[in-house]
C-alpha cells in the first residue's frame, strides 16, 4: 500500500467517523450522564467494534477474490450500490438535529456499550465492503490489511474520544453541531467519487 492510497483511505474513514449519527449520540449521552471516563470507554469500545468489522471484511474479501476471481464483478456491483446508498443518505442529512432520539440509553459498562453499538450495526459491514473493494483487488498483503483495519479503529475511537473532550467546551461543541450537515454532505460527495472510481476500475 502506498502512502497516497493509505491517506485517501484514512480521509474517507475520517469523514465517515465525524459525520453525525447514532454513534455520536451514544457517546454524548454516556458522557453527559456518566462522566468523561465512561465516555472515553465508549469511544474505545466503539473503535474496537469498527476495527473488528474492518478486519473481518478485509480478510474475507481478500480470500474471496483470491479463490474466486470471477466474484470481483459481483463485489464491485454491491460496492457501488452501497456507496450510492450511503452517499444519498449523507447528502440528504439534516445534521445533528434530532440525534438524541436515535441513541440507546447508556449501560454501566461504557466499553461494552460502545463495542456492541458498533458491532451490531450491519451497515458497517456494507460500508467496508464498498470502501475496501477497490483497494483489496490490487492484491494487498496481510500487513496492508492489518494497517487499514488498525487505521479504521484508531480513527473511529480517536474521533469519539475527541468528542468527549469537546463536550466540556460548549462553544466548540456548538460549532461542531452547526457544521454537522455540511460534514455529512462532504462525506456524500466523497462517497460518490469513490463509487465513480470503482465503476471505472
Amino acid at each position: 500500500m502506498t502512502l497516497t492510497e493509505w491517506f485517501s483511505l484514512a480521509c474517507i474513514l475520517m469523514l465517515g467517523a465525524v459525520s453525525p449519527g447514532p454513534s455520536l449520540a451514544l457517546v454524548i449521552r454516556n458522557t453527559s450522564r456518566s462522566g468523561p471516563v465512561t465516555g472515553l470507554l465508549t469511544a474505545i469500545g466503539h473503535g474496537a467494534g469498527v476495527a473488528l468489522y474492518a478486519l473481518a471484511t478485509a480478510f474475507f474479501l481478500g480470500a474471496l477474490l483470491h479463490t474466486h476471481p470471477q466474484m470481483l464483478l459481483v463485489i464491485k456491483g454491491i460496492g457501488i450500490v452501497c456507496l450510492l446508498y450511503f452517499a444519498w443518505g449523507a447528502l440528504r442529512s439534516q445534521g445533528i438535529s434530532g440525534l438524541e432520539s436515535n441513541a440507546s440509553g447508556p449501560r454501566r459498562n461504557g466499553l461494552l456499550d460502545g463495542f456492541l453499538f458498533s458491532f451490531t450495526n450491519p451497515k458497517l459491514m456494507l460500508f467496508f465492503v464498498a470502501l475496501f473493494s477497490p483497494f483489496l483487488q490490487e492484491g494487498f498483503s496481510v500487513s496492508d490489511k492489518l494497517l487499514i483495519t488498525t487505521t479504521a479503529g484508531v480513527i473511529d475511537g480517536g474521533w469519539y474520544a475527541l468528542v468527549v473532550l469537546l463536550i466540556s467546551q460548549p462553544l466548540i461543541f456548538r460549532q461542531l453541531v452547526r457544521a454537522g450537515k455540511w460534514l455529512d454532505r462532504a462525506m456524500g460527495v466523497v462517497l460518490l467519487v469513490v463509487a465513480g472510481r470503482l465503476l471505472l476500475l
